[in-house]
C-alpha cells in the first residue's frame, strides 16, 4: 500500500497526531494514518461549562473571546477526514 493508492476496504484507521493546537478561544488537531489519510478536528472553548478554559482567554484582545465570555453561542465542533485520492473533507463518522 502506498500513498497513492487507497487502502483495503477493511482498512481501519489508526491516528497520530500531526498538530495540536491552542488558541485563545479555540483547539484543534491534526492527525495523520500511515496509509496517508488525514483528520482534522476542533471546537471553540466552552468558557461556561468549563472553568479551566478561561485561562487561554484573552478578551481585552480578542472579540470572539469576549463575545463567547459575554454569551455568544459557540460554533460547532468540527471533526472531517480527507481519505487518500479523495479531493473534499467529509464530516468523520463518530
Amino acid at each position: 500500500m502506498t500513498e497513492r493508492e487507497p487502502p483495503p476496504a477493511d482498512h481501519v484507521h489508526y491516528w497520530t497526531v500531526l498538530v495540536h493546537m491552542d488558541g485563545c478561544h479555540h483547539y484543534g488537531t491534526t492527525f495523520r494514518c500511515a496509509c496517508g489519510a488525514h483528520r482534522a478536528q476542533g471546537a471553540e472553548r466552552d468558557f461556561k461549562r468549563d472553568v479551566y478554559a478561561s485561562v487561554w482567554a484573552l478578551p481585552d484582545d480578542c472579540g470572539r473571546c469576549a463575545a463567547l465570555m459575554g454569551g455568544a453561542r459557540r460554533k460547532p465542533r468540527f471533526d472531517r477526514t480527507l481519505e487518500v485520492g479523495a479531493d473534499e473533507w467529509i464530516r468523520t463518522p463518530l
